[in-house]
């Protein structure tokens, strides 16, 4: 009897072990950095690269201080517990408001709260289900409009969230365009690139709003940017004949068509276009005159 019992607290204490152990750090040892593409506008996706700088303490609680290198330029500090899989954002533009961003204790029909600076008020989410890949958690919510690509709000282990750290905050500024974590970066090392067919793989991404490259006083945009259908690529008037140009980011040409002397508009139905991101140049007599990036979704 007694050496049951014996057997009984060994397995206890194994068991209480395993469900101790803590989960992997979103941070690396010495740096680490997160790329997070957001939609400003409708035809307007640029990208943020939210960079880990240097720990602090701010009420008795350990910090790392996150800037903000992009259009956006949020900053802000982030805490985490490990034993829960709960992280934090603390907001040093919003009177220091503290926001949970992630928490891997959650369980199946379990409710989350996304914060949001400014109203609309918060809102509510449910936990549908609970995944493990590569040995990693992901927690998956009931909500499809908060990442740009229409994908679950999704809780990832040793990364954060697949909406970026700071979604929350794109959430307030940005309102039902939402916000999507592109890749991450721990110690030099790639930890996290994006399978979407949105972006496929990509790292950076900046489309719509300002051109990628023009010669002097070209202008070129497209519109609506990302488009399933139907755009219009408006560009300076030709003074000579052109044509426009489409590759994929695998470098294949997948769209060509000559340009009208003194044309200055394109309609085009990309319907048939895979889902991904692709390079749009225009050219005249030979030469590149503009070119942008074109999300087909």
């Amino acid at each position: 009897m007694k050496k049951i019992l014996i057997v009984l607290i060994l397995l206890s204490l194994n068991t209480m072990k395993v469900i101790s152990q803590p989960y992997k750090s979103i941070f690396g040892i010495t740096s680490t950095s997160w790329n997070v593409a957001y939609a400003m506008l409708e035809d307007w996706t640029l990208t943020d690269s939210l960079v880990v700088r240097n720990d602090t303490v701010i009420n008795n609680h350990n910090y790392k201080y996150v800037q903000d290198i992009g259009f956006v330029q949020y900053g802000g500090y982030i805490r985490e517990d490990t034993n829960s899989g709960k992280v934090w954002y603390l907001d040093k533009s919003q009177m220091h408001k503290e926001y949970l961003i992630m928490n891997l204790s959650l369980n199946v029909g379990d409710t989350f709260i996304i914060h949001k600076a400014v109203p609309p008020a918060d809102s509510i989410r449910i936990v549908d289900s609970i995944k493990y890949i590569n040995g990693d958690k992901r927690i998956y919510l009931s909500d499809k409009s908060i990442t740009l690509t229409f994908e679950p709000l999704t809780f990832i282990e040793g990364i954060g969230p697949n909406a970026g750290i700071i979604f929350q905050l794109y959430q307030s500024t940005f309102p039902s365009m939402g916000s999507y974590l592109l890749c991450a970066h721990k110690d030099n090392v790639q930890s996290f690139i994006n399978t979407s067919p949105y972006f496929n793989g990509v790292c950076y991404i900046h489309t719509g709003g300002i051109e990628e490259y023009k010669s002097e006083n070209f202008k070129l945009k497209i519109f609506p940017n990302p488009s399933s259908n139907k755009i219009i690529i408006n560009y300076s008037q030709l003074i000579n004949e052109g044509d426009i140009l489409i590759y994929n980011t695998l470098g294949q040409l997948v769209y060509e068509e000559n340009l009208a002397k003194a044309s200055s508009q394109k309609e085009l139905n990309i319907q048939s276009f895979k889902t991904g991101l692709y390079k749009v140049i225009i050219r005249e007599k030979g030469i590149i005159k503009g070119q942008v990036s074109l999300v087909k979704n």
